[in-house]
C-alpha cells in the first residue's frame, strides 16, 4: 500500500490539502481586490449620506446668515469620531463656518478642495464635497474631511470569513477523503491491517483524524460575534443620526414611488401632528390632508424630482390639530434601492412656521418702514453701501425739487445742492469726517447745517443728520430758512429794542437829573418862605399871642401847623424822590430784632403808652437794613395810628410760607378801608383819610411800594371798612440773593 514511500491515505490527505489551501489563497485574493477597490467609494457613500442632511440643515442658517446655528449643525459630525475637518463656504462670500476635531487642530484647509487623499500625521484624508441647494439655487457647499479608515482595520472580518471558507473547505476535504477512503483506502488499510494482523498476530488501534466538525463549529460563533459586532455599530450610527435630525427638528420619510407606500419615524408625526394609530402614511393619503393647490404643487415636484434626480424642496401651508395653520417644509432627493422600480425618494420634514412668519412680520415692518419714510413731513433720503439712492421721499422732492429719476448716487447730488467747487469741497469734508467719526465711535452723528441749491435756483439753509441702519443710510433735512429768517428778523428787532431802551434810558437820565434838579429847587425855594412863615409865626406866638382874641389864637395855631405840615411834606417828598438814587447795602436781616428796636422807637415818640405787637415766626432776609426799616417803621406806625380807638389795641407781625415764598405781614385791628380804593393806596398823596382824623402826608405807604420793588419784591394790603388791615410784602429769598 506504498507509493514512493507515502502511502495513499496520506496522498488523498495531501491533494485535498494542496487544493484546499490554493482554493482559500484564490478567495482571499478576490476578497482582498474586492474591497480595495469598493473600500473609498463605500466610505465616501457613507460620510456623503451623513452630509446630505447636514447640508439640509443648513439651508435655513446660510439664508438667515446664523453662524451659531451652521456651527451647532456641524457639531453633529462629531458624533462620528472619524471627522478630522469641515468646513461651510457660502457661494456668494466664501468661508461662512468651520470645525475641526480635536486631534486636528493643526490642520489647514486647503484652498481649493484637495482631488484625492490628503495625507494628515499617520493618517490619510478623505475629501468630500456635499453641495448646499434651496429651490434649485446653488448657496455653498460643504467640503468635510474624514480619516480614511485602513484596510487592515477590516482583517478581523476577513480572518472569519477565511476561516469559514477554510472549515468549509475542510468539511468538503473530510467528506472526499472519506469518499475516497471507504472506496479505496479503508478497503486497502484493512486488508493491509489484515494481513499485519495475520502476518504479526497482533492488533492495534486505527488512528482517528481531527475533530473538525467542532473546530468549524467555533468558527462560525467566531463568525457569528463578528457580524453581530458590524450590525451593533450600524446601529449606533443610525442612532447618531437620528439624534442629530432630532436636534435639528427634523423629521426623516421615504416614499417608494411605484406603490406610493410611505415611511415616517416618530419626529415627522410630531410635526404634522398625526398619530400612527390613526394615520398610516402613504402619498395619495397625505396628498388629500393639503389644499388643492398645494397637493397639485407637490404632485408636480415629485414628478420633477424623478424625472432629473436632483434633490427637490417645496413648502406649504398645513394644518395642525393642536398648533393651527403652520408652515411645513419637504426636502427629497431619489436614491437607488431594491423596490420594483429600483428607485426610492428619501428625505426630511420640518416646520418652518417660525422663520416664515418672522420674514413676513420683517416685510410688513420694511413696507411700514418704507411708507413712513415717503409719506412723513419730514425730507428723508436712503442710500446704500455704494451710495445709490435708493428712496427719496416726497417732502424731499418738494423741498429740493430733485427725485430718484434726477439723482441716483449720491455723487450727482454734491454739485446740484452746492455748485460752488469751493463751498461743495468744505462740505464733503466736514460731512466725511462726521461720518467716520460717528462709525468710529459709535456716537450719534452731529447734525451739520449748510446752504443747498434748490433745483427752482433758491438758497435753503438745511440741517441734515444720518443714521446707519444695517447697511443703509437715513439722511434726515430739516429746513431752517424760515427759522433763521426769524432769528435774523428777532435780532433785528432786538437790536431796535436795545437801541429804543437806551434811548428812553438817556431820556430817563435825563428826566432824573431834571427832577433831581427841580426836587433840589424846590426844596431850597420852599424852604426859604416857609422858614419865614415859621419865623414869624413863632414870634407871633412868643410875643402877640396874649394880645390876640382867641379867634386870632386859633388863627395862628392853625398856621403854625400848616407850615409844620408843609415841612412834613417837603421832607418826605425829597425822601422820595432820592430813593431811586440811594445805594443799597444788602446784607442779612434778623426780623425779629429790627421789629424790636423800631417798636421801641415808636414808643420814645409816643407820649401814651401804646401796647406790645404779637410777633410770630420771622425769618431772617437779605436786604438793605436802612431802607427794610423805613418800610417796617411806616407799616408799623400807620397800625399804630388807626388802632388809637381800639379797644383792645392788637397789632401781629408773623411770615407765611406761600408756594415755596416767605410773605412778611403787619396786620391791625383798626378802622380799616374799602378794597375799591386800594389801587390808590400806594400812591404818592394818596390818602383815605381825612387829616383831621389821621394825621400823615401820604407818602409813607408810596416810599414802601418803592423799597420793596428796588427789592425784587411785591407788597400789597387787605382790609375792609371797621375791621382792620392786612399788609404784605415779599422778598426774594436769602438764597437766591447771596447767588
Amino acid at each position: 500500500m506504498k507509493s514512493g514511500g507515502i502511502s495513499l491515505r496520506q496522498s488523498l490527505l495531501r491533494l485535498l490539502g494542496v487544493t484546499a489551501i490554493i482554493a482559500v489563497a484564490l478567495v482571499a485574493l478576490a476578497i482582498l481586490t474586492y474591497e480595495a477597490r469598493t473600500h473609498q467609494s463605500r466610505v465616501e457613500q457613507e460620510v456623503g449620506s451623513q452630509l446630505s442632511v447636514v447640508a439640509l440643515n443648513l439651508q435655513a442658517s446660510l439664508d438667515f446668515d446664523d453662524r451659531e446655528a451652521a456651527l451647532e449643525t456641524l457639531r453633529t459630525l462629531s458624533l462620528d469620531p472619524r471627522f478630522r475637518a469641515v468646513q461651510v463656504l457660502r457661494k456668494r462670500d466664501g468661508l461662512f463656518a468651520s470645525l475641526k476635531s480635536p486631534l486636528a487642530q493643526s490642520f489647514v484647509f486647503p484652498e481649493q478642495p484637495a482631488s484625492g487623499l490628503l495625507p494628515f500625521g499617520t493618517e490619510e484624508l478623505l475629501p468630500i464635497t456635499q453641495t448646499i441647494f434651496y429651490e434649485d439655487e446653488v448657496l455653498g457647499e460643504i467640503n468635510a474631511y474624514y480619516a480614511l479608515p485602513p484596510l487592515s482595520s477590516r482583517l478581523a472580518q476577513y480572518v472569519v470569513v477565511l476561516s469559514a471558507v477554510v472549515v468549509a473547505l475542510g468539511i468538503m476535504a473530510v467528506l472526499l477523503f472519506m469518499f475516497a477512503e471507504r472506496l479505496i483506502a479503508k478497503p486497502a488499510r484493512q486488508l493491509a491491517s489484515r494481513a499485519r494482523i495475520m502476518a504479526a498476530d497482533e492488533g492495534g488501534d486505527v488512528d482517528l483524524p481531527e475533530n473538525e466538525i467542532e473546530q468549524l463549529q467555533v468558527d462560525f460563533e467566531r463568525m457569528l460575534a463578528a457580524i453581530g459586532r458590524r450590525e451593533a455599530s450600524l446601529r449606533e450610527q443610525q442612532a447618531r443620526m437620528q439624534l442629530a435630525l432630532s436636534a435639528a427638528q427634523q423629521g426623516v420619510w421615504e416614499l417608494d414611488p411605484a406603490s406610493g407606500a410611505m415611511i415616517w419615524d416618530d419626529t415627522s408625526y410630531r410635526i404634522t401632528g398625526l398619530l400612527r394609530e390613526n394615520f398610516a402614511p402613504t402619498w395619495s393619503g397625505f396628498l388629500q390632508l393639503l389644499s388643492p393647490d398645494d397637493a397639485a404643487t407637490l404632485a408636480e415636484t415629485l414628478v420633477r424630482l424623478l424625472q432629473n434626480g436632483n434633490a427637490e424642496s417645496i413648502t406649504f401651508r398645513w394644518h395642525h390639530l393642536d398648533r393651527g395653520e403652520r408652515y411645513l417644509q419637504l426636502v427629497g432627493k431619489l436614491f437607488n434601492a431594491e423596490s420594483s422600480a429600483g428607485r426610492i425618494v428619501r428625505g426630511v420634514v420640518r416646520d418652518v412656521t417660525d422663520p416664515i412668519i418672522a420674514e413676513q412680520v420683517l416685510r410688513e415692518r420694511e413696507a411700514q418702514f418704507r411708507q413712513l419714510v415717503i409719506h412723513s413731513p419730514v425730507a428723508m433720503s436712503v442710500t446704500d453701501k455704494n451710495n445709490d439712492i435708493n428712496l427719496i421721499n416726497d417732502q424731499f422732492v418738494r423741498l429740493f425739487g430733485y427725485s430718484t429719476a434726477d439723482i441716483s448716487n449720491v455723487s450727482q447730488w454734491w454739485p446740484l445742492a452746492y455748485p460752488d467747487p469751493e463751498y461743495r469741497s468744505s462740505v464733503a469734508t466736514e460731512w466725511r469726517h462726521r461720518i467716520e467719526h460717528s462709525e468710529s465711535t459709535g456716537e450719534p452723528f452731529e447734525p451739520m447745517e449748510v446752504i443747498v441749491r434748490c433745483r427752482d435756483g433758491s438758497d435753503r439753509v438745511i440741517e441734515f443728520s444720518s443714521q446707519l441702519i444695517g447697511e443703509r443710510r437715513l439722511v434726515i433735512a430739516l429746513d431752517l430758512t424760515e427759522r433763521k429768517r426769524a432769528e435774523r428778523e428777532i435780532r433785528q428787532l432786538n437790536e431796535e429794542l436795545e437801541n429804543r431802551v437806551r434811548q428812553r434810558t438817556e431820556e430817563l437820565e435825563i428826566a432824573n437829573r431834571e427832577l433831581e434838579g427841580f426836587s433840589y429847587s424846590v426844596s431850597h425855594d420852599l424852604r426859604a418862605p416857609l422858614r419865614a412863615i415859621s419865623g414869624f409865626g413863632a414870634a407871633l406866638v412868643q410875643d402877640y399871642r396874649n394880645k390876640l382874641d382867641e379867634e386870632g389864637q386859633l388863627y395862628l395855631d392853625r398856621m403854625m401847623a400848616a407850615s409844620q405840615r408843609m415841612g412834613m411834606l417837603i421832607d418826605d417828598l425829597l425822601r422820595f424822590s432820592r430813593l431811586s438814587r440811594t445805594e443799597m447795602i444788602r446784607e442779612v436781616v434778623d426780623m425779629s430784632a429790627l421789629i424790636e428796636q423800631i417798636w421801641q422807637e415808636l414808643e420814645d415818640i409816643h407820649e401814651q403808652p401804646i401796647g406790645k405787637p404779637e410777633f410770630g415766626s420771622l425769618p431772617s432776609c437779605y436786604a438793605d437794613r436802612s431802607l427794610l426799616k423805613q418800610v417796617l417803621f411806616n407799616l408799623l406806625a400807620n397800625a399804630v395810628k388807626f388802632t388809637r380807638d381800639a379797644d383792645p389795641r392788637r397789632i401781629e407781625v408773623y411770615s407765611e410760607q406761600v408756594d415755596d415764598e416767605t410773605v412778611y405781614v403787619v396786620r391791625d385791628n383798626g378802622v380799616g378801608f374799602s378794597m375799591a380804593y386800594a389801587d390808590k393806596l400806594f400812591g404818592v398823596f394818596q390818602r383815605l383819610h381825612r387829616a383831621e382824623e389821621f394825621e400823615g402826608t401820604g407818602v409813607g405807604l408810596a416810599l414802601c411800594r418803592r423799597i420793596i420793588e428796588r427789592h425784587g419784591g411785591r407788597i400789597w394790603a387787605e382790609s375792609a371798612p371797621g375791621k382792620g388791615a392786612s399788609f404784605r410784602f415779599t422778598l426774594p429769598g436769602l438764597e437766591r440773593m447771596v447767588q
